[in-house]
């Protein structure tokens, strides 16, 4: 099974959590203790968690093998919402339009699952969203049930439009029998032994407006996700966790190495430790998360200084202007003001 995969191939700990969850839901009568075993033994409940893919299909396949309804999979799609997705699941809601949030997941699908990617192309009527399994059957097929029903249903619900239509749904495995509720689900052809597993739709539908559009918010997410995304290529766990505790906090309360700690539920010794082996330290990582959100706040926004302070978790604006000028070497004034200068309408890129 492990020869079928790229080395070092993992999920994140609250995607594989919806699974279970929803299987739980859905299976009640099943009163089966390997689920919730597995949630424990691999800490699910700790949303910055990377499993391996290795692990994850074994509880996938056992699940396939329980599915004796043929369902799972669609009805665990079919409760897909931002949640589901971490930061890039609001980072999509904050799109312009269905194209962008589209090829926002499409760039960092990896910080969710690397079960699979999605490929968006387009032809003069139709758009495709196709999904490359990398994983074997029959967990193969509950996580292609569970990609398509979760484009279709997160889709309508990100255009706030529950009948968004689809013209054809195909898989590349053998109909399971009944498909009446594939039917369901999609409301229009199913088709399966396809060559590949895709949804179409009509093309004009990816310009279709987003009802909770913020460009603001949306790029100040990105900048995490792009963090996140280096951090996971990198393979650096104990980072990626500290990042998921940053955008957790920042903004909401002061961080802090003993509630980081807490998060991670790690000591604070083991947490050190940890981030040592990986070259770094907590204050390195907050300093560069804060190094970032200054340089968005004060480049893409209108708050004011002391409230970009508070929002960072300096303890007074004199605190945050000494860390800012050690950053960029000038005042946050005096950046705003050059942001605002007509010769500087560029976003200067920053590393």
């Amino acid at each position: 099974m492990n020869s079928l995969l790229p080395p070092r191939k993992t999920c994140n700990a609250n995607y594989l959590n919806h699974i279970i969850e929803i299987t739980k839901f859905y299976l009640p009568e099943l009163n089966d203790d390997v689920l919730s075993a597995f949630q424990r033994k691999h800490h699910l409940h700790k949303s910055w968690r990377r499993i391996q893919i290795d692990q994850a299909i074994q509880i996938l396949t056992y699940i396939s093998k329980l599915n004796y309804n043929g369902r799972i999979g669609l009805q665990v799609g079919s409760q897909f919402k931002p949640g589901s997705f971490g930061l890039l699941g609001f980072a999509c809601m904050f799109c312009n339009n269905l194209r962008d949030a589209i090829l926002l997941n499409e760039k960092f699908q990896s910080l969710n699952q690397q079960f699979g990617v999605t490929r968006l192309s387009e032809t003069k009527q139709h758009a495709i969203m196709s999904w490359h399994s990398q994983i074997p059957y029959p967990a193969n097929q509950l996580i292609c049930e569970a990609a398509l029903s979760g484009y279709a249903n997160f889709g309508r619900w990100l255009a706030w439009n529950p009948s968004l239509p689809i013209e054809l749904v195909q898989f590349n495995y053998s109909q399971p029998g009944d498909i009446k509720h594939y039917q369901d689900v999609f409301g229009c052809e199913v088709q399966f032994d396809c060559k590949h597993t895709a949804i179409y739709f009509g093309r004009d539908n990816l310009n279709v407006e987003l009802q909770h559009t913020n460009e603001a918010l949306r790029q100040q997410i990105v900048r995490l996700l792009e963090i996140q995304l280096q951090t996971l290529q990198e393979n650096r766990t104990t980072t990626f966790g500290i990042l998921e505790y940053l955008g957790k906090t920042i903004g909401n309360s002061k961080p802090t190495l003993a509630h980081a700690a807490e998060f991670l539920q790690l000591s604070e010794r083991s947490l050190k430790r940890k981030l040592a082996q990986e070259s770094t330290s907590f204050s390195t990582i907050l300093s560069d998360q804060r190094k970032t959100l200054a340089h968005f706040y004060l480049s893409d926004t209108d708050i004011a200084l002391a409230d970009v302070a508070i929002i960072l978790g300096f303890v007074d604006q004199s605190a945050f202007t000494r860390a800012f000028k050690s950053w960029y070497k000038q005042t946050p004034a005096a950046f705003r003001r050059k942001q605002e200068s007509p010769r500087n309408q560029t976003l200067e890129i920053v590393p």
